[in-house]
């Protein structure tokens, strides 16, 4: 077993910058933009930063003792009450669905763009690889084969900077489950999610969603 501790060398991983545009009464419109950093580890412990600090705000689950483990092992240790959880995190990057410009969204050929408050542009996407990108995250960390380990909860965190995946929304009545979630649970639904007992989805900004076992 590796020994709890970063690497002396880290890798660099860059990805996009995240946020929101907010607009005063005044009529100011202001960009809202963070960025993670690029070296892996460091990327890692902020991501599982924001990560708990939602889990906290919005499910009232309280993680402590963050530590992140060497590059071989899973990426994060914590405590959640007397539980020891190991978290594999993974990006969805928006590169995956993103078209490039001018392109027409081959699954609906009547898409507009979508606004990118990072850019400050439309963008096109392909609405088919967006509603499998969870399902693909998942599976390429399934497919994997990591192992369970004694005294310890394994947990999958994915997370994107693109705002453009949907999990849940609200529609003025009801919450509505998304095209990208409902496919990562029929894909559960039909394998086994081990080693991970718990798979959680977040964009970094709004609600984290427990992907697996679904929420109640």
């Amino acid at each position: 077993m590796a020994e709890d501790r970063a690497p002396v060398n880290q890798p660099r991983k860059p990805t996009k910058p995240f946020g929101f545009i907010s607009f005063s009464k005044d009529g100011k419109v202001t960009p809202q933009i963070s960025r993670l950093p690029e070296i892996k580890t460091g990327q890692e412990i902020q991501v599982a930063q924001i990560f708990s600090a939602q889990l906290q705000r919005d499910h009232g689950i309280s993680i402590t003792n963050l530590v992140p483990l060497q590059e071989k092992e899973h990426d994060i240790r914590c405590t959640i009450g007397e539980r020891n959880i190991k978290i594999q995190i993974t990006e969805i990057s928006e590169k995956g669905f993103i078209l490039p410009p001018g392109s027409q969204d081959p699954n609906n050929p009547k898409s507009i763009a979508l606004f990118s408050a990072v850019d400050l542009v439309g963008v096109q996407i392909d609405s088919e690889k967006k509603s499998g990108s969870i399902s693909r995250a998942i599976e390429t960390k399934l497919d994997k084969y990591y192992a369970s380990e004694k005294g310890f909860s394994i947990w999958l965190l994915i997370f994107t900077t693109s705002p453009f995946i949907d999990t849940l929304v609200w529609d003025g009545k009801n919450i509505i489950v998304c095209e990208p979630l409902i496919r990562a649970r029929k894909l559960l639904e039909k394998r086994s999610s081990a080693p991970f007992d718990e798979i959680w989805f977040t964009d970094l900004k709004t609600r984290p969603v427990r992907i697996w076992p679904p929420e109640p």
